[in-house]
């Protein structure tokens, strides 16, 4: 019973696999410019999760939308802007992002938070003495950490792929964004031209079966295995021996006499 359903699930899983999948995704963008004070950028397309406050005359990557937002990419992120707060354009800035980095200066480390509060559970990272190689994304606000230092919070990359929130009293080296003049039409209606495509190469489905069978033809076996060694000649051999014993004595017809 054990080989059926292994066999029967092994059948399910390879059809499911060489079955063709599609994918939507938008075939087109647009660039759109910042023109509001506290445009935020949100991880969902909800006021729940904002991470940061977009700089103010800069430009966001529009590559989809959901009801009253436009996914989007900011440098290496993607999110989420309200519509009403940029202003999709036809053309390509020339310096799309504020692209800024600063430095952090306590002694003993400047740790870097997943949120803008000071709670030991959202330490990410400790920062070292004088590191001036932190990525500027935006602003946020959060706990006040030092007495009328203000509660402003810097979002930012750490190294590889650490984001996360510094206390902007703890770092200098941030230039002011200046003011992009960059301009171009305002695109009043836009759409996202939506195409299909395969949701895995050849190459790739072949490697995906291949793992998937050499597993189950190993359990396969041994699950068979038992079966085969019940039948093997010696075992045989025996119990045509225990067929051939009796349990009767046999004896001459002159022993009566």
């Amino acid at each position: 019973m054990k080989i059926v359903i292994l066999v029967m699930n092994f059948l399910l899983a390879t059809g499911l696999l060489c079955q063709q999948t599609k994918i939507s995704f938008a075939d087109n963008f647009y660039w759109a410019k910042i023109e509001e004070d506290g445009c935020f950028f949100f991880t969902n397309a909800t006021e729940k999760q904002p991470l940061f406050i977009l700089p103010k005359s800069y430009f966001i990557k529009l590559i989809g939308e959901e009801g009253n937002y436009f996914l989007a990419t900011y440098k290496d992120l993607t999110g989420y802007v309200k519509k009403e707060e940029v202003s999709p354009m036809d053309g390509t800035p020339t310096t799309p992002y504020f692209n800024e980095t600063f430095r952090t200066f306590l002694p003993s480390g400047t740790n870097l938070f997943s949120l803008p509060a000071m709670s030991d559970d959202y330490i990410l990272a400790n920062i070292p003495f004088l590191y001036s190689d932190l990525i500027f994304y935006g602003s946020f606000y959060g706990d006040e950490l030092v007495p009328d230092k203000g509660n402003c919070w810097y979002y930012c990359k750490y190294e590889y792929n650490d984001f996360g929130y510094v206390y902007s009293a703890f770092c200098d080296q941030l230039s002011t964004p200046t003011v992009n003049n960059e301009r171009f039409n305002i695109i009043e209606n836009i759409s996202f031209q939506e195409i299909e495509t395969d949701g895995l190469s050849d190459t790739a489905m072949t490697f995906i079966i291949v793992g998937v069978s050499l597993p189950c033809l190993i359990v396969l076996y041994l699950l068979m295995k038992p079966n085969m060694m019940k039948e093997s000649p010696l075992q045989e051999k025996v119990k045509y021996k225990s067929r051939r014993r009796k349990d009767y004595f046999e004896f001459d017809q002159s022993d009566l006499n």
